[in-house]
């Protein structure tokens, strides 16, 4: 109660690092007693006041940075320390802004002074450490929703920090341009910075979402789509979009037409949409089409034009509410032009093999461009090799050092045939060879949005940092296998493909009739999941709907369900967790000894094959 702040440099002004160290200290015991003092009384009163510690745990923080930083030399030891002490500093600010009890951090500029330190801390050197790096996210969403006051010190110490911190969270920066306020005008500048030390980092995610931008982020991103226009990467997103077979991407677009039209969006907006399904799906004139989605195209253009009011938009919207019209019309027209198909061309999808070229032409004509051709040293994002080539996907996920782009292999050619799976959307296995003389094989995926599989591999990724940063889990050696996810566009993208591996329900499979018919129940109450009618939450008066139709009228996207849904698998019911949880303890203990054998089999195999 009786520590001021510069008692520290004061007594040990001839000793900075242990005056810094001291300060430190005092403020590690006022942030531990904090929480707990109200409840420490003495003779019935309490014998100090938690909000009173937490200004006196930031005096005393913040006095260690300053002596740290007021040290003079260029020792890397003292670069460190001051690293350190501002570091100290932004956790403790973090710390207290998730603190349930306002009252120990309201009026004490935490906001600002947890950026402001933790930037400080990333450019003096702590990127090596994990709670440091962990602490960026944090900083971007105070931006993203802070003050300008906030924007401001982003703005002024994020030029120190290295541009490759950030290429993790360039999704979440991008989002933050849409935002009106100082908090996007902020970020422009560190995205420009990663676009020219890093494009094809930036590229996939800034062309996803600049395509939902409004006026807001447009003008913000417009030099930044100067600075990323590659025409050799568009080509690339657009062949593994026709990679997808036709009447999937037909799929696709009936659906998606569907969807704005519950959400109430305009006759223009809808117009310009089935506009554009003509053209990726009914165009047989666009330049590269493979065979086989020339072909469909031919099927499914006039259909498709008359589906949709004609080619003339002002003809179309003179019809007015295209809502009520036009998905109708769209799924009539899918329905002859994927029956007809079928017939002459559904044994395409039964093979497992076929020529790439079937798909696009763009796999067999790409020519990567000349090596050497460096561009303008320090803006990479001018040169020849990333306007005109493509980087294989993959080299920037869990960054540890800069990433040297000189070294990143970048795609040359492909292979002449892809596998096809057997599962719902058909995937295809692409397989790019690399400048430097490997193969990277890759799954295509058309007609789904693999952003949400790309930050849950981005977190686990993060969990592998955390787990590896504790000499318990790391002496365990406790990760989690992760993949590459490239979304290239809101319907399509690439996952890197993991050799060696067996599919989940293959492995749980059981060895008898009993132990079979569990694992189907599983199955059958996972399909109930998906498919049950669900009623909407919060409104009475309507009436229970399919799920995948429950639009929320506010964002135009799918109402998440809240419960779990019946569901019946011959005589036995589903209804929730506990019977689902009761079906798979009747699994049969021969069966559950096979399942684990047969587990540890694979694992041990994958392990030897490592």
């Amino acid at each position: 109660k009786n520590w001021r702040r510069g008692e520290a440099a004061k007594d040990l002004g001839e000793y900075p690092a242990e005056a810094a160290e001291c300060a430190a200290m005092v403020g590690r015991v006022a942030a531990a007693l904090s929480p707990i003092v109200e409840h420490l009384h003495d003779d019935a009163v309490p014998v100090g006041d938690g909000r009173a510690l937490s200004k006196l745990a930031l005096d005393s923080f913040e006095e260690a940075v300053e002596i740290s930083k007021s040290r003079k030399g260029t020792d890397d030891n003292e670069a460190r320390g001051a690293a350190k002490a501002s570091l100290r500093l932004a956790l403790y600010c973090d710390e207290l802004l998730k603190s349930p009890d306002d009252s120990k951090s309201s009026d004490l500029g935490l906001e600002p002074s947890l950026v402001r330190h933790a930037l400080l801390a990333l450019a003096g050197g702590a990127s090596g450490v994990p709670r440091a790096r962990h602490l960026i996210p944090r900083v971007l969403a105070l931006v993203r929703g802070g003050s300008s006051a906030v924007a401001a010190e982003f703005a002024k110490f994020a030029p120190d920090v290295p541009p490759w911190l950030f290429v993790e969270w360039v999704p979440q920066m991008l989002s933050s341009l849409e935002v009106p306020g100082a908090g996007g005008d902020a970020l422009v500048p560190c995205l420009e910075a990663l676009a020219s030390s890093y494009p094809s980092a930036v590229h996939p995610d800034f062309h996803l979402s600049r395509a939902h931008f409004t006026n807001v982020g447009l003008d913000r991103s417009e030099r930044l789509a100067r600075m990323l226009y590659s025409p050799s990467r568009d080509a690339f997103t657009r062949a593994v979009t026709l990679l997808d077979f036709p009447h999937k991407r037909l799929e696709w677009w009936r659906g998606h037409l569907k969807m704005l039209a519950h959400a109430g969006t305009s006759d223009e907006i809808l117009s310009a949409v089935a506009d554009e399904m003509v053209r990726d799906v009914g165009d047989p004139d666009e330049p590269g089409l493979g065979n086989l989605n020339a072909r469909f195209a031919q099927m499914a253009r006039s259909p498709l034009t008359r589906a949709i009011g004609g080619s003339d938009p002002e003809k179309r919207l003179a019809k007015g509410n295209l809502a009520r019209w036009l998905p109708n019309s769209v799924a009539e027209a899918e329905r002859k032009i994927v029956d007809g198909w079928m017939k002459q061309f559904g044994k395409a999808q039964e093979l497992p093999r076929q020529r790439v070229t079937q798909f696009s032409q763009w796999f067999n004509s790409f020519e990567p461009p000349v090596a050497g051709s460096a561009g303008v040293p320090g803006r990479r994002h001018l040169s020849p090799t990333f306007r005109m080539g493509v980087e294989v996907p993959g080299q920037y996920d869990a960054l540890k050092v800069p990433p040297d782009v000189a070294t990143h292999a970048q795609i040359v050619g492909f292979e002449p045939e892809v596998d096809l799976f057997r599962s719902k959307q058909f995937p295809k296995k692409l397989v790019a060879r690399g400048s430097d003389g490997g193969e990277y094989p890759f799954v295509a995926k058309g007609s789904e949005d693999l952003r949400q599989d790309d930050r849950i591999e981005r977190l686990f990724r993060a969990m592998d940092a955390l787990l590896l940063s504790h000499p318990g889990s790391r002496h365990r050696g406790l990760t989690v296998r992760t993949f590459h996810v490239a979304p290239l566009s809101a319907r399509c993208g690439l996952l890197e493909f993991v050799g060696g591996t067996t599919p989940m329900l293959e492995a749980v499979r059981g060895s008898t009739k009993d132990g079979n018919n569990c694992v189907k129940e599983h199955q059958f109450w996972i399909r109930a999941q998906a498919s049950a009618k669900d009623k909407v939450s919060g409104q009475p008066g309507q009436q229970g709907q399919n799920a995948t139709g429950v639009i929320d009228p506010e964002t135009g996207m799918y109402r998440r369900r809240t419960g779990l849904v019946g569901a019946r698998y011959g005589s036995t019911p589903c209804n929730g967790n506990a019977d689902f949880l009761a079906s798979m303890a009747r699994c049969p203990r021969d069966d559950a000894a096979f399942i684990l054998s047969h587990l540890g089999r694979i694992t041990a195999d994958a392990a030897a094959a490592a």
